[in-house]
């Protein structure tokens, strides 16, 4: 899934404490004190993900097999779109995760003028898993969820262009 989110519309919800009622809805170009309400403009930089762990990798040990119906390949895809005379500060590194013969996860970001591109990318190869595999699932995603807790932060910058 591709989408194009204004930083500006999710910083300025927040600094106005207005929880976003969805993705598609759009908001108007924050005024300077509205962004400045907020000492730490930032942005989840993994929009999709809960940044959770699913509930079967809750458990600290398994008896039975593990059965996921299918296997499954979820994309990702969002351009932030930064307000007027702000940069990216912090921003999630490129990174990858194997889980040779399970699954892959890989984080690929990109900034251009104005924007940034982050591409959040997860295969999981495996239908059925066995007890003696869990351990070795929980762990994997458990630092998907940690991963996930990134954001996006912002800081006033010289001639970034923005929206």
């Amino acid at each position: 899934m591709r989408v194009d989110a204004c930083v500006c519309a999710i910083v300025a919800a927040a600094a106005m404490a207005q929880p976003l009622s969805g993705v598609a809805q759009k908001f108007q170009n924050p005024t300077k004190e509205e962004l400045q309400m907020t000492s730490d403009p930032k942005a989840p930089a993994f929009f999709f993900s809960t940044g959770g762990i699913p509930g079967f990798a809750n458990e600290e040990r398994r008896e039975s097999p593990l059965d996921l119906r299918f296997s499954e390949q979820v994309i990702d895809d969002v351009v932030y779109h930064l307000p007027a005379n702000y940069a990216v500060q912090g921003a999630p590194q490129p990174a990858q995760l194997p889980w040779l013969g399970h699954a892959a996860w890989v984080v690929k970001t990109a900034q251009s003028p104005g924007a940034i591109n982050v591409k959040h990318i997860f295969a999981r190869a495996f239908v059925l898993l066995e007890p003696k595999d869990y351990p070795a699932l929980r762990d994997y995603y458990q630092k998907i969820a940690a991963n996930d807790q990134q954001h996006i932060v912002l800081a006033p910058g010289s001639g970034a262009a923005g929206n």
